[in-house]
């Protein structure tokens, strides 16, 4: 099982540089640019008390980027404590919504493992202006299962060390920090 999530994880990882080395194909278009800005992706709200079988959303906020085309993250959840609600019943298994900072015009992971804890979700603008500035990147609908403190941490996957991956028009990584969260189920 988790030789199958590293192999998940690679192709994922790949399939997003790919896409955004293809993106950095289009055309240049003029973007605004954020000075003096610090990127950070971070869970949001850092910390929120729910009841048991009561349902929260957290989102995934990227702040303060510029010339962004691509994000990818890996999470880590507590299994035993909380559940991901299913946002998209039409497709088979778990996904997240899309936010809105992005278009979803490619979407190469979007996976949840309710057993693991684990939540794997990559998404490619194709063809537009890239990104400045601050949104939200994706939205999860947690279930509160039992009492108790679940950590929402970014989680490390061979491409993607600290959990993240942001991609500018021209394919490469914007750096940037990870801010986990918690949610507390009384």
């Amino acid at each position: 099982m988790q030789d199958n999530h590293r192999r998940a994880d690679l192709i994922a990882s790949g399939a997003l540089a790919a896409w955004c080395a293809l993106a950095a194909c289009a055309p240049a278009q003029p973007t605004a640019t954020v000075e003096s800005a610090t990127t950070s992706v971070k869970v949001d709200p850092k910390t929120a008390t729910i009841a048991q079988a009561e349902v929260v959303g957290v989102s995934i906020r990227v702040e303060q980027v510029s010339d962004l085309l691509g994000a990818e993250f890996h999470l880590q959840f507590d299994p035993t404590v909380l559940e991901v609600i299913d946002d998209d019943t039409l497709i088979e298994g778990v996904q997240i919504a899309h936010g809105e900072l992005l278009h979803a015009d490619l979407v190469p992971e979007n996976r949840v493992d309710n057993a693991a804890g684990t939540i794997d979700y990559a998404i490619v603008q194709i063809n537009r202006a890239a990104i400045a500035g601050s949104g939200v990147l994706a939205t999860i609908h947690f279930k509160g299962k039992a009492p108790g403190v679940a950590l929402i941490t970014f989680r490390s996957v061979p491409a993607a060390p600290q959990g993240i991956v942001l991609a500018d028009s021209r394919g490469k990584a914007i750096s940037g920090a990870a801010e986990t969260g918690s949610l507390t189920v009384e």
